[in-house]
């Protein structure tokens, strides 16, 4: 008996046809709560992005494209319409379908409302939508023009009305519950009954695209009590989450690690503690798993990641991404950066820190027995054979492309390299001397031509 797994590089309009019959299955909202079903990559509004990058995420196993907006209309007055904005999320969406990608749609700014990163930074005023109810019934016009734009496409998963809400940038309402209600009820502020408002201009153009709720405070997963809470059975709860702030934020030329001890705001105080996988799933998380228990909707970790690389960044990555995989919840990097080949450390991107990095995040995609997705079977197919008592890997890779030299890397699921091989032929043998029973991802390159399959030498 043998034990064959494929995976192939070439990406053609059959996916689309196969994500139509998989939508066709059931609603949009069933793909949330299946299991982990959504992984992916947020895409940022400032950031080049081409037809062969949504390629080339469909390759590595990714289901979802996180597609962040800045509006299809100005934050300030008269608020008249952005053609670029709307002509740059065209662009991105056309990208996805040409992949079969299935993408999400999150909405950044709008009448009222500026990014909220900028905002944050001081780069960009503060938003007036929170206390202006005018502002707040135009940003909900914009959200059904966008709703009603792509909502019928089978791979649209879903819109977020806004991302971050902030109607407190100036106080210390960050790290405290109490804090953010105590300024809410003094300011008139209803987070509720605004986005309830959004909710509903979004249903005003489809009755069941799934909705993305985040809560304030950057969404942070400690303050997840106060997300807003939304009688629809088309929601999606999502939090975004950066701690350890001191590790995940730290300089380039910080020397931090992971696990390690930080002083961080948990549940409204601030505290040293010892970040690792059991802390950050049993502690930091505990507000969104009471979310996910008061509510019975999917859960979505919609941005996680670290700022640049540090001592045991590939185990924090894995450990977050495994979390969300054990809990059943979908999540995305922040971020896919599409940068030219640099000697710089660039932030947030992965493909050119240490390859533990990128080749965990891969991993990610296949970890689990729910996420080994079915391969394509057209072209530049890798396959990876193995006998019943475990001995030798017998490794095939098909396709047209001409291969003068193969590299090859055998990694464990947290990203780290075991074996690292160079071959000549399409067909050849690895030893698995020192490979414990357990799941590997391997990455095969030559030139341009990249291709991987996930693996395991257990009986």
């Amino acid at each position: 008996m043998t034990r064959v797994l494929a995976a192939s590089v070439l990406i053609s309009f059959l996916l689309s046809f196969e994500a139509s019959l998989q939508a066709q299955e059931g609603s949009k909202i069933e793909l949330w709560k299946r299991p982990s079903n959504f992984r992916g990559f947020v895409i940022s509004p400032n950031v080049p992005i081409s037809q062969q990058d949504m390629l080339d995420v469909k390759s590595f196993g990714a289901t979802l494209a996180y597609i962040a907006t800045d509006g299809f209309r100005s934050p300030t007055a008269p608020y008249q319409e952005d053609s670029e904005n709307i002509q740059a999320l065209d662009d991105r969406i056309a990208y996805c379908r040409a992949a079969g990608l299935h993408y999400a749609i999150a909405v950044r700014q709008g009448p009222g409302r500026y990014d909220v990163a900028l905002e944050g930074t001081g780069a960009d005023p503060p938003s007036t939508i929170w206390y202006n109810p005018s502002e707040q019934q135009l940003y909900g016009s914009m959200l059904r023009e966008i709703t009603a734009r792509y909502c019928s496409d089978t791979l649209c998963a879903g819109i977020t009305p806004t991302v971050e809400p902030d109607p407190f940038f100036d106080s210390l309402c960050c790290i405290d519950t109490s804090q953010f209600e105590y300024y809410a009820k003094r300011n008139g502020v209803d987070l509720t009954a605004t986005t309830q408002l959004w909710v509903d201009s979004i249903r005003a153009a489809s009755p069941d695209i799934p909705i993305l709720i985040q809560g304030p405070g950057y969404t942070n997963p400690t303050l997840f009590s106060l997300v807003p809470i939304i009688l629809d059975s088309n929601v999606v709860y999502e939090f975004h989450d950066y701690h350890p702030t001191g590790f995940t934020e730290a300089a380039d030329t910080a020397q931090v690690v992971y696990p390690g001890a930080y002083l961080e705001a948990i549940n409204s105080m601030l505290e040293m503690a010892q970040y690792d996988k059991t802390f950050i799933a049993d502690t930091l998380l505990y507000f969104v798993s009471q979310v996910e228990q008061e509510t019975h909707a999917p859960i979505f970790m919609g941005e996680f990641g670290m700022t640049y690389p540090h001592s045991g960044g590939p185990q924090f990555l894995a450990d977050m991404s495994s979390i969300a995989i054990e809990k059943g919840w979908d999540f995305t990097y922040f971020d896919y950066w599409h940068r030219p080949p640099s000697t710089d450390v660039q932030s947030y991107d992965y493909k050119d820190w240490d390859s533990s990095y990128w080749s965990g995040i891969l991993a990610s995609f296949q970890q689990g027995s729910e996420s080994v997705r079915t391969p394509d079977v057209e072209s530049s197919t890798l396959r990876i054979l193995q006998d019943a008592e475990g001995g030798e890997l017998l490794v095939n890779w098909s396709g047209e492309a001409s291969i003068s030299a193969i590299h090859g890397t055998i990694y464990d699921l947290v990203g780290r390299p075991v074996k690292s091989f160079d071959r000549t032929s399409r067909n050849f043998t690895i030893g698995t001397t020192g490979l414990t029973p357990e799941a590997y991802f391997m990455l095969l390159s030559s030139g341009e031509d990249r291709v991987s399959a996930l693996f395991s030498t257990a009986r």
